[in-house]
């Protein structure tokens, strides 16, 4: 350890100096000498001495004893007073600013070294008790916390004196009667506040766990954690229940609300219309509502001896295993849908489209799966029909091609007859003879009643390809 400053207040310059050599040769440090008080106040702000060795009667408008106390307000340091002084007056004076040590002048090398070495240590222990206080009032602080007894026989009550953040009134306003502090307790829980009391005085319960509702002054309600423990004063002749108080509102109020979550996920999982389960990490049924038991044909009980690779297609196994696994791996995979085949529990098969939630803890580990189940069979059944239909209709598409091909090629052939004879005939008529007219017409007529055959048969095969054809049945 360091060696300790010291700061001696002495006016006699030989005093002073001889003080200083006797301190140096004890080993301790002499930060420095002040001759009047206003130096010994400005020194000690300014060097930070461990101790001061005042003198009382000291040069200027501040004596030691007025020096000590303006030391005081601002540097908790021990002073020790060396004075010649020994009339009751100066020493009640001197006593009021709470001095480590008053020493009569002359005094020896050893008293001075006792003195110093009994008041240092003092201050140390007063300093770590101040520094002590101050940490356990920050905890009680930002706790929510008091600090109290009970002594069970008189009901006495005492906490801290601080205002207490848990009711909002002193302890100066209730005072010590417990049955005071017994009123900010809520209605709803004083009985059961009551029967704990009677229960630490028959000596039933040595030890207090007991969370209640108090009204603060404002008229809020907040939820107090009361832990404690009975104690034996042999000193003062009773037993006490030593404990504290914590508010546990926000604790509480989480809990509520979790609760309320709970029961809400609760009351849809058992009611959806929508398969639902609850799956352990390897795949095995924790629990799956009446919806998701009768997708498969079981009851709720047998499902929660099965794992998802019983009910997935043989087709499909390796694959629920690779979804398992890909949940697993990917940490930042949170939800994804997959269609899936499955096998009911009579051995039909079935699709079905599922929706994987995994639920992971604060690292990132799933702990378990939330599975939600639609049966999409009708649809993937709806989807191969569609398919179907969509290869007829690229056939009929290619037959009414084809069909319009034949069509525009045997109509051609007649109309281009009938136009080639038509204008044969208009330019050439009045060189034609009467057989040449004759055969034009003749020709003319032919390819007409061809045409006209032809379009006939195609709107006889129009009326059958969309069902226009009446059918007259007869008997023969």
């Amino acid at each position: 350890m360091p060696d300790p400053n010291i700061l001696i207040v002495e006016d006699e310059v030989i005093v002073a100096k001889s003080l200083e050599n006797k301190l140096t040769k004890l080993g301790y440090n002499v930060v420095e000498t002040a001759i009047t008080g206003e130096e010994a106040i400005h020194a000690a702000k300014t060097k930070s001495p461990d101790l001061v060795l005042m003198d009382i009667k000291l040069k200027g408008e501040i004596d030691g004893i007025k020096a000590a106390e303006e030391i005081r307000k601002h540097k908790n340091l021990p002073v020790i007073y060396l004075t010649s002084y020994s009339d009751d007056e100066t020493f009640q004076r001197a006593k009021a600013t709470e001095p480590f040590g008053y020493l009569i002048k002359p005094f020896d090398e050893k008293e001075l070294q006792r003195a110093i070495e009994i008041a240092l240590y003092k201050s140390k222990l007063a300093n770590e008790l101040i520094e002590a206080k101050r940490r356990y009032e920050r905890a009680v602080e930002a706790g929510k916390a008091v600090v109290w007894e009970i002594w069970i026989d008189k009901m006495r009550f005492i906490a801290d004196n601080i205002e207490t953040t848990l009711s909002g009134y002193t302890v100066k306003e209730l005072g010590n009667n417990f049955e005071e502090w017994l009123k900010i307790i809520h209605p709803d829980d004083l009985n059961a506040a009551l029967k704990l009391i009677e229960k630490v005085k028959s000596g039933k319960i040595r030890k207090l766990d007991f969370e209640c509702r108090i009204i603060r002054k404002d008229g809020t309600v907040r939820w107090i954690l009361n832990q404690g423990k009975i104690v034996e004063d042999e000193t003062a002749g009773g037993t006490k229940l030593i404990g504290a108080s914590t508010d546990i509102t926000e604790r509480k109020q989480s809990e509520l609300a979790l609760k309320e979550s709970e029961e809400r996920f609760r009351t849809i999982f058992e009611n959806s219309g929508i398969g639902m389960s609850i799956v352990a990490p390897k795949g095995y049924f924790l629990q799956v509502n009446k919806s998701f038991a009768d997708i498969f044909g079981y009851t709720q009980e047998e499902m929660k001896g099965l794992s998802l690779l019983d009910l997935s297609h043989p087709s499909e196994v390796d694959r629920s295993i690779n979804i398992l696994n890909e949940f697993r791996d990917d940490v930042n995979l949170s939800s994804k849908q997959y269609e899936k085949k499955y096998i009911r529990k009579n051995g039909e098969a079935f699709w079905g489209l599922i929706t994987v939630t995994p639920i992971r803890d604060e690292n990132g580990k799933v702990l378990y799966f939330i599975g939600q189940l639609y049966d999409i069979t009708q649809r993937k059944k709806a989807e191969v029909k569609l398919a179907k239909y969509a290869e007829e209709l690229k056939e009929l598409n290619k037959s009414k091609d084809k069909f319009f091909s034949i069509i525009s090629h045997d109509l051609r052939s007649p109309f281009n007859a009938l136009l080639g004879t038509a204008e044969y005939t208009i330019h050439y008529f009045d060189e034609m003879s009467k057989e040449e007219i004759k055969e034009s017409v003749s020709n003319i007529y032919n390819s007409t009643k061809k045409v006209y055959n032809f379009l006939n048969n195609l709107l006889e095969w129009t009326q059958l390809q969309t069902g226009r054809m009446e059918v007259e049945k007869t008997r023969i």
